[in-house]
């Protein structure tokens, strides 16, 4: 491990143990700050595990209206648009590749139901109660696919009381954003909640593309019968109706000087139709003895149609995806010497995808895999006091995946109607098991200073070589993740001083890359291949309230990957030998501060300054390391003002995103034969600014 991350831990540790049993005797308690992280309620300096919180305070004051802005203030994440994805990675753990044969590597949950792909997050941000990041390999709770940890959206949910609220947003690329919510109270025991969001600016690439034209919204009704039973029923809508995202060919940038210049013009027919709809439920029933039985069923389907330009051939491509869940927990009280959670897991997915890539005078190829997939599992964690400062946690997670695909890669000429040449792209059900589980030991040195030791799994799906010509490519293995960590969580001085830490060690099986294939019986495909690899470091997060109205944050995240025995020839960069070499998306060091101050005006109400900056050293964007996609060390900075009215029913923002308008590349795809042999990628947003009003009755 770092020798620089294991003495800045020390050092907390150190300082919780100086502060003595006279602190433990006499520091008052703090605010606590619940989270749901372990499928409980509970104060978050309590849990150990690494889990930042964001609240939706937070998210107004800072501006933040799309998750990919979350990154700014939670240590070791990188967000990245990748098309209609959101591509997480955190600690460095993430999927390299929005394949429908690869599932995400870090759970992305709403309302606690999973979203099993990425599709379209950026549209569910609105109306949030909070933003809960948990950093880390979380088979246990959460099951497979969330081996780099799991960012949870909560919602706000309707309440008894009447509450109004509205805000508009103009920005400059043309940006329009309105936002509206109405909380009603039918009687005491119903009440209902709707929020719409409306989107709309411009594209940040020279020609257009990456441009929004969207609109969602929420509906949840909740019942509450008695004290101890709750019914919550909600539905959601999403579509983005543009010209789309792109990717800029070519790098370095092909204008160095204007990053988001892009030498592919759209075609008037060029698109992206991005539709997705969902309904879910969470019903609560707390029984005499005080366990509690939670059932979450849900069901979403997504659908988009896009057409646009890539080098020498267009691409259309047409997408579906289908999945019902249901999550059923029976959980025991909060009080006692041991508190338990235990449950069973149910998912069915079906995604089909139909690409074609084509030119007015050359051939065109369609790929259209049908990907059915069923999971289930059951799981159980138990913590248990063992004396009043001393605690153990054990937790056991079997699950089942069974995947199937079904396809065909088809080749046409202008002359024939027919294909020239159909390949079966067929694959049969295949089941994967395993058992995932967790071990921990956490004490309290006093009462707001916990430090804690971890040993934890999370599993990576495995999957099929889709167009890879059946036979010619074997599957790729599930990757299985093993994390040791130590940590420690800190309040001091009547808690206007937090510090947390925790250092960490990833033992990687099968860690899945995706390689462009140019030799062999399958030259010219993408496949998925396994590599073991090991990645390890740690993190400090701080948080210091100067004043009542000066706050102060300052994350540092120190990270180190690399590969174990990796053979394979690599086109883009002519390598055969990968082994040692640092894995993609880690930067070795990430810095992120912030100050915040309150100006109180003598007629009342406050204006609130606000800065957030972060410094990332440079990394790879992708995995063998291509020419061009290294992304330099960079910073981004964001700055905000805001005023609020005496009875806070108003406020007003200014506000400017990433004032230095640094480039930052989001995702990476190596060269290949749509891409004329060059690499291409995604670049994260140029610098914005506008302003924003809003109201709350």
């Amino acid at each position: 491990m770092n020798s620089r991350f294991v003495l800045l831990l020390s050092s907390c540790i150190a300082g919780s143990v100086l502060t003595g049993s006279a602190a433990f005797a006499a520091e008052p308690a703090s605010q606590e700050v619940l989270v749901t992280a372990q499928k409980r309620a509970e104060d978050v300096q309590k849990i150990p595990l690494a889990v930042t919180p964001v609240g939706g305070a937070k998210l107004v004051t800072q501006g933040v209206v799309d998750v990919r802005q979350i990154g700014s203030l939670v240590p070791g994440i990188v967000l990245g648009q990748d098309y209609i994805y959101t591509q997480i990675d955190i600690r460095g753990v993430g999927a390299n590749n929005d394949a429908p044969a690869l599932d995400p590597a870090v759970a992305f949950n709403i309302d606690g139901v999973y979203q099993p792909r990425d599709y379209g997050t950026y549209g569910s941000f609105f109306d949030i109660d909070r933003v809960e990041v948990l950093r880390g390999p979380q088979g246990t709770l959460y099951g497979r696919n969330a081996t780099g940890g799991s960012i949870n959206v909560i919602t706000k949910k309707p309440v008894n009381e009447f509450h109004a609220a509205f805000e508009a947003d103009l920005g400059n690329y043309s940006t329009v954003r309105t936002f509206g919510m109405l909380n009603l109270p039918l009687n005491d025991k119903l009440a209902v909640r709707v929020a719409l969001q409306q989107a709309r600016h411009d594209g940040y690439l020279s020609t257009g593309f990456n441009d929004q034209n969207s609109v969602a919204g929420r509906a949840q009704v909740l019942f509450r019968p008695t004290e101890k039973v709750s019914m919550l029923v909600g539905a959601d809508f999403f579509r983005d109706f543009s010209i789309g995202a792109h990717t800029i060919v070519g790098l370095p940038y092909k204008n160095p000087a204007d990053p988001w210049f892009d030498p592919l013009k759209p075609l008037s027919d060029d698109h992206s139709h991005f539709r997705a709809w969902s309904v879910h439920g969470q019903f609560d029933v707390e029984l005499d003895n005080g366990v509690t039985l939670t059932d979450i069923p849900a069901y979403k389907r997504v659908r988009n149609d896009s057409k646009d330009p890539v080098v020498g051939v267009y691409s259309a491509s047409n997408l579906t995806d289908k999945a019902v869940s249901n999550e059923f927990r029976i959980s025991s009280p909060s009080m006692g010497r041991l508190k338990w959670v235990a449950g069973a897991y149910y998912f069915n997915e079906h995604n089909y995808s139909y690409a074609r890539y084509y030119s007015p005078f050359f051939s065109s190829v369609t790929i259209n895999p049908d990907i059915h997939e069923e999971s289930w599992a059951v799981f159980g964690q138990a913590t248990y006091s063992i004396t009043d400062r001393l605690r153990l946690t054990g937790g056991l997670r079997y699950s089942s995946d069974t995947k199937e695909a079904t396809g065909q890669n088809q080749v046409f000429i202008p002359q024939f109607t027919f294909p020239v040449g159909n390949t079966p792209d067929d694959f049969p059900r295949t089941t994967w098991t395993n058992v995932d589980w967790r071990a921990g030991l956490d004490f309290d040195l006093t009462p707001t200073s916990l430090v804690y030791a971890n040993v934890a799994t999370g599993n990576l799906e495995g999957g099929f070589n889709l167009g890879s010509k059946v036979g010619l490519l074997p599957n790729f293995n599930p990757e299985e993740l093993t994390a040791y960590t130590i940590g420690s969580k800190n309040k001091f001085m009547d808690g206007r001083v937090q510090i947390n830490a925790e250092g960490f060690y990833y033992d990687y099986k099968d860690y899945i890359v995706s390689v462009y294939l140019t030799s062999g019986a399958a030259a010219g495909q993408f496949a998925l291949f396994n590599t073991p690899a090991k990645i390890w470091g740690g993190e400090v997060e701080t948080l210091f309230h100067v004043t009542p109205d000066d706050e102060l944050n300052a994350n540092v995240a120190l990270l180190h990957g690399e590969y174990g025995t990796f053979t394979q020839t690599f086109v883009s960069t002519g390598l055969t030998n990968l082994s040692g070499q640092s894995l993609m998306k880690t930067p070795s060091v990430a810095i992120q501060a912030g100050y915040e101050h309150t100006f109180r005006l003598h007629a009342g109400g406050t204006i609130k300054f606000g800065v957030q900056t972060q410094y990332s050293a440079k990394y790879w964007t992708l995995f063998d390391h291509t020419p061009g996609t290294e992304q330099p060390s960079f910073t981004r900075t964001n700055m905000v003002l805001t005023f609020t009215t005496p009875n806070s029913r108003w406020h007003a923002q200014v506000y400017v995103n990433n004032v230095e308008n640094t480039a930052v590349i989001a995702t990476a795809a190596p060269p290949n034969a749509s891409s004329a042999g060059v690499p291409w990628v995604h670049a994260e947003e140029p610098r914005l600014f506008g302003v924003r009003l809003g109201a709350n009755f």
